[in-house]
């Protein structure tokens, strides 16, 4: 039986000018579409990195855990910006 008080949401981030950003956020249900959202993402030139981080909230304690469910980064050359 699942847990109710704890909430599952995937969250697409983006990484440009060296700085993470939340995207968007999915729902527990919807984790392929943030998978198909980041990487669509991925072939955006002006990002550096995109990644998908899936958040679980507990409303009981308040807390949140958060693992990298998944993550790509593009290479930069030196001295190039964005």
């Amino acid at each position: 039986m699942a847990d109710k008080s704890v909430v599952i949401t995937y969250e697409v981030h983006t990484l440009k000018r060296g700085e993470w950003t939340v995207h968007s956020r999915h729902a527990e249900q919807s984790f392929d579409e943030a998978i198909r959202a980041a990487k669509g993402l991925e072939r955006t030139t002006t990002i550096d990195g995109v990644k998908v981080v899936r958040d679980a909230y507990d409303s009981t304690t308040g807390k949140s855990k958060t693992t990298t469910e998944y993550g790509a980064a593009r290479a930069r050359r030196p001295g190039t910006h964005r």
